[in-house]
């Protein structure tokens, strides 16, 4: 959605190097007179920026020891990166061909293309190494602290404005790696240190919060797959094919369940009902907004939670009390599967792309994530999904008849449940933080320039 913004201008303030009209908008001059006397980035930073690069698609594999882990712009969020979305490269590509763009804990990615343009993350300590696209650059200063207080500054409303009247317009926004070094950052103050340390305490936290989310599913997965049995090839009998759906992953999945699900950890009384989830709702891009509600499409699923960042907000008058904190959503359009819970306490108003849950307490909280993220609940996914309008749908309604709750009363089921709760109480209180932190360093910023 474009918008017709007018403002007038002096002729002394235009320059011949750039006619772009946003550069001559009252706040991109007011921040410009701001942050006047402050420093460039290259500055600050102990190595020249460096741009990442796209392999080919044969060195992109299935993860093991002889792959490292890839990031392409759609995984950088705003202060974070969705582990989820990451890919795996060829290790000695990654080592040879890729040398200068690779990236250690606590250096930052910077997004410089297209819609997700002006975002920065560290990299975790819970990644080695990582690499990236040609869409991003690598930026460090080789100290912890510089880099978190540098990584918050990148996001904030100050820079974000700062970068709206310097980037380009090839077929889509572009910052190249020069006008990055030239952005203008305030100074680091020694009294920044405290905060600084609780954020990257807290940064570390959160990753670690994550591992250990993942490293349930994975127990859990061990439970219920029964890979002695796996099977590539399958039979239907005649008897079997009905007219629900004639795909061949519909049938595949029927096989697989019978072969390869141990069902013993689940409830076979109980389904999912129905009738207590609920759709998102499109709004329409006439009420989308620059800020407000957070607009949470399909892609804003990052690491089991939503982007509190996203690319679209709403107005106030289009919210509908939907989401709520502990909430269960899940993507049944385009890329299908993706979960999540609610973990901050803040309005969001979700797409129609998107499924949503009230739970009543912990165990359905924790036990229906548990069952949907697993290699049962993609399973499932697979299963119930059609391919309509060149889109990837889920039968919504199918899926939760056909989808089997745990056993609560299982005693590994309850060690599960309780791991998960810590996990997500970790992330959330973890992820709080930064966004507490960010917030008052860029409120002592603003004082000080």
């Amino acid at each position: 959605m474009s918008k017709i913004i007018t403002f007038m201008t002096k002729p002394s303030q235009i320059n011949s190097k750039s006619f772009y009209p946003r550069k001559y908008n009252p706040v991109f001059l007011k921040i410009g007179n701001l942050l006047e006397k402050c420093e460039p980035l290259e500055n600050y930073i102990s190595e020249d920026i460096k741009s990442g690069s796209t392999p080919p698609a044969e060195m992109f594999l299935k993860k093991s020891e002889k792959t490292n882990y890839f990031v392409k712009t759609s995984a950088i969020e705003r202060h974070i990166i969705n582990i989820n979305d990451l890919y795996n490269i060829n290790k000695e590509y990654h080592k040879n061909k890729l040398k200068r763009s690779i990236t250690k804990p606590y250096e930052i990615i910077y997004s410089m293309t297209g819609k997700y343009m002006g975002k920065a993350a560290m990299c975790p300590n819970t990644i080695e190494e990582i690499n990236m696209s040609q869409n991003s650059v690598r930026i460090t200063t080789n100290k912890k602290r510089n880099n978190a207080f540098l990584e918050i500054f990148l996001n904030s409303t100050l820079n974000r404005i700062q970068v709206k009247g310097l980037y380009s317009i090839t077929k889509q926004k572009y910052i190249n790696q020069t006008k990055i070094s030239q952005l203008k950052v305030p100074k680091y103050y020694e009294d920044y240190n405290i905060l600084i340390d609780k954020y990257l305490f807290a940064f570390d936290r959160y990753y670690e919060s994550l591992n250990t989310i993942k490293n349930v599913i994975n127990e859990f997965n061990n439970l219920i797959i029964n890979n002695n049995k796996a099977i590539n090839t399958f039979k239907i009998q005649s008897k079997e094919i009905n007219k629900k759906l004639f795909t061949p992953s519909f049938y595949s999945s029927i096989a697989l369940e019978k072969e390869k699900i141990n069902f013993q950890y689940f409830n076979f009384e109980d389904n999912m009902e129905k009738n207590r989830w609920y759709t998102g709702k499109d709004i329409g891009s006439n009420n989308y907004a620059d800020n407000g509600i957070p607009f949470i499409k399909t892609s804003d699923i990052v690491n089991f939670d939503v982007d509190y960042h996203p690319d679209c907000y709403c107005k106030e008058n289009s919210y509908k009390n939907i989401l709520k904190k502990g909430d269960i959503v899940f993507t049944k359009d385009g890329k299908i599967g993706e979960v999540a819970i609610i973990g901050q306490d803040s309005k969001i108003m979700p797409a129609g792309g998107l499924t949503i849950f009230h739970p009543q307490n912990d165990d359905e909280r924790y036990g229906i994530f548990l069952v949907l993220s697993s290699k049962y609940g993609k399973l499932m996914f697979e299963k119930w999904s059609v391919i309509a309008s060149t889109m990837t749908h889920l039968r919504k309604d199918n899926f939760l008849e056909d989808l089997k709750k745990l056993d609560y009363e299982n005693d590994m089921v309850k060690i599960l449940i309780n791991k998960l709760k810590n996990g997500f109480e970790d992330r959330d209180e973890s992820f709080k933080i930064i966004e507490n932190i960010s917030t008052a360093i860029c409120e002592e910023i603003m004082k000080r320039i």
